[in-house]
């Protein structure tokens, strides 16, 4: 009986714990004018040979001055699911609005030479 209460404990603290990343960025439109305003963008992972994860997020923003914050992996953001959190070393994350991508950007940790 304890077990099933501890396992279902950790089964609800998984759920409201859902993996997530705030991410920020400055985004330029293809004139390389800072982006104003509300935008409806994409958020797609991407790997090398530029195919997609099934994890994405489509979403209305507000960027002020060209700059982006948002939560990556909110569901109630229009994300798919949890950020996968796993990829974030083997893919990029591309950043489109209309079908036109506008950044693919690595999430990678960079290191200090």
């Amino acid at each position: 009986m304890i077990r099933v209460i501890i396992f279902l404990s950790f089964f609800f603290c998984a759920i409201i714990h859902a993996q997530s990343l705030n991410f920020g960025k400055v985004l330029y439109d293809n004139f390389g004018q800072p982006l104003l305003g509300f935008h409806i963008l994409e958020f797609r992972l991407v790997n090398d040979n530029g195919v997609k994860s099934l994890w994405g997020q489509k979403t209305r923003v507000f960027v002020s001055d060209g700059i982006l914050n948002i939560v990556l992996g909110d569901v109630n953001q229009g994300a798919s699911g949890p950020f996968p959190e796993e990829l974030i070393n083997t893919h990029k994350l591309e950043i489109s609005e209309n079908g036109v991508v506008l950044q693919s950007v690595s999430l990678s940790p960079q290191q200090d030479n």
